[in-house]
């Protein structure tokens, strides 16, 4: 039988219009306002105290705005019932219980929840910790827990997937494993939207961004967009190592600004001009083995649109 998708299955999984928290006197989201459409892994940066956090428990029904309006799957706000049974969230760590199994663990949170227990084994596998599911949760590292703890959000078998800061506190193997289990939700159909602080590993796993500061929006678009927003590079590698010197004085020379490593020179220049560049080395009897075009990585340019943002703030008067 074929089945057809509702107006609602089309809707933005969020959908922000001038949301507003206020704490007292502090103003901790300042009319925040961005669509986000379904699909694909979402990376929510901003720094320390941006309002990360409150905007996910919002989001999530856990606290009230102050003002504004927001939509999630197509429902209001004002109607959580109607949207959180297809969200599933990790915002706190879950309540783990050591003396059980990984596999015991998830019965437990699904006879609460009251799934059924067929979802236990289904969610093992995509956290991949299968092999490891009647081993005692106190023996799993730390990532493990948190994978355990993304497979509890994933009992629902939820469209919408919201971690905030699903790596804190991880070791380099614990993240690159939540990274890539966010790479497989995301392209499995789900929409994944996630908060961390470890840009590298956002970069590999986003293919969106929403950025914010002081509350406020900064930026929302896809991957490609926001590096955009970065100084753009061309890197040169000149066939031989002994040509590095000349090959940066050229290029100097003709205006552009230029960082060399050991084997390379990195040019600040739009990628349009890299066949100028292509023909400055070559009348500079310079052979050239590699020339790619490319942006900065996420952490330069959440930096440059950080400090980009703070000036336009300061030059309209606005108290930062």
């Amino acid at each position: 039988m074929t089945t057809h998708a509702s107006p609602r299955d089309s809707a933005p999984a969020f959908f922000l219009e001038g949301l507003t928290k206020r704490f007292g006197d502090r103003k901790v989201v300042d009319g925040l306002s961005f669509e986000l459409p379904q699909g694909g892994v979402t990376g929510f940066l901003g720094p320390n105290g941006s309002g990360k956090s409150t905007t996910i428990r919002m989001l999530l029904g856990l606290i009230r705005p102050s003002s504004g309006t927001a939509r999630v799957l197509g429902h209001p706000l004002s109607t959580p019932a109607a949207f959180t049974g297809r969200v599933g969230a990790l915002v706190d760590s879950p309540a783990l219980y050591p003396a059980l199994s990984g596999h015991e663990n998830l019965a437990v949170h699904a006879e609460l929840a009251g799934l059924h227990r067929g979802r236990v084994g289904a969610v093992l596998e995509v956290v991949d910790l299968h092999d490891f599911a009647r081993a005692k949760v106190r023996s799993y590292s730390l990532g493990m827990k948190q994978r355990l703890a993304i497979a509890i959000a994933l009992l629902r078998d939820p469209p919408l997937l919201v971690l905030d800061e699903p790596t804190n506190g991880l070791d380099p193997v614990g993240i690159v494993e939540i990274r890539n289990l966010l790479v497989q939700l995301g392209g499995s159909g789900r929409t994944v939207f996630v908060s961390s602080h470890v840009l590298a590993e956002m970069q590999a796993a986003c293919d969106r961004y929403v950025v914010i500061r002081n509350g406020s929006l900064v930026f929302a678009g896809s991957s490609d967009q926001l590096l955009a927003r970065g100084p753009q590079q061309v890197t040169v590698r000149p066939e031989w190592p002994t040509d590095l010197r000349k090959l940066e004085d050229v290029l100097n020379t003709a205006g552009f600004r230029t960082q060399a490593n050991p084997t390379e020179v990195i040019i600040d220049a739009d990628p349009d001009r890299s066949p100028e560049i292509n023909r400055i080395c070559f009348e500079a009897a310079v052979t050239l083995r590699e020339l790619r075009c490319g942006h900065q990585d996420l952490e330069d340019v959440f930096f440059n649109v950080m400090n980009a943002s703070s000036k336009a703030t300061s030059d309209s008067g606005v108290a930062s």
